[in-house]
């Protein structure tokens, strides 16, 4: 089995959980739209995390607003969040 990045940081975790899928396409690419997806341009995404915000009580939004800007999913949401990354293997893996 290959080592990956994660096994430094949790090199005896208490559990494990793998999942695969097979792309037809080259993994960079693959690893690209991971980091770059703009998971928000998908209508019924939005319509999911709104309704979570109104089940978990929410403050309603008191500012006009405004357009939205595009944002990859793990490049700027995940750090928007306050994530970091561990270490990365460039077009390959991301901890």
């Amino acid at each position: 089995m290959n080592r990956r990045e994660l096994d430094r940081f949790m090199p005896q975790p208490d559990v494990q959980e793998r999942h695969e899928g097979l792309i037809k396409a080259p993994a960079d690419l693959v690893f690209d739209v991971a980091l770059h997806f703009d998971l928000q341009s998908i209508p019924l995404v939005r319509a999911i995390f709104w309704m979570r915000g109104k089940l978990m009580g929410a403050a309603p939004e008191r500012t006009p607003r405004t357009p939205r800007t595009s944002q990859g999913f793990i490049a700027e949401t995940m750090s928007s969040l306050g994530w970091g990354v561990l270490a990365q293997r460039q077009g390959r893996e991301i901890v």
